[in-house]
C-alpha cells in the first residue's frame, strides 16, 4: 500500500517508484524459473514413463506371419447351422 509518506519528498518518491518497479522485475523472474522448473520436471518424468512403457513392450514373434484365407473362414463357419423355422432364423452351434 502506499501512503502520503511516500511521496513527502522528491527522493522518497523516486524510491518508491523504483522498488515497485524492482518488485514487478523480481516477481516475474522467479515465476519463469518456476515454470520453466516445473515443466523441466514434467519431461524428466514423462521420459521416465516411457522409459517404463518401452520396457513392458513384448517382443513380436519373427515367425512365419499367416493371414486368414476365405477357405478359414468358411472353415470356421461351418459348426453354425442356420435353421429357419416359422419365419424365424435360428442359429445352432
Amino acid at each position: 500500500m502506499l501512503f502520503p509518506r511516500h511521496f513527502q519528498h522528491p527522493e522518497k518518491m523516486f524510491a518508491t517508484i523504483s522498488n515497485i518497479q524492482l518488485f514487478r522485475d523480481y516477481l516475474h523472474y522467479h515465476i519463469k524459473c518456476s515454470k520453466a522448473y516445473l515443466h523441466s520436471r514434467m519431461r524428466a518424468r514423462v521420459a521416465a514413463f516411457l522409459r517404463v512403457l518401452n520396457r513392458a513392450k513384448q517382443e513380436k514373434p519373427e515367425g512365419e506371419r499367416k493371414t486368414i484365407t476365405y477357405d478359414l473362414i468358411l472353415l470356421q463357419m461351418i459348426p453354425l447351422l442356420i435353421v429357419t423355422r416359422r419365419g424365424r432364423t435360428v442359429i445352432q452351434r
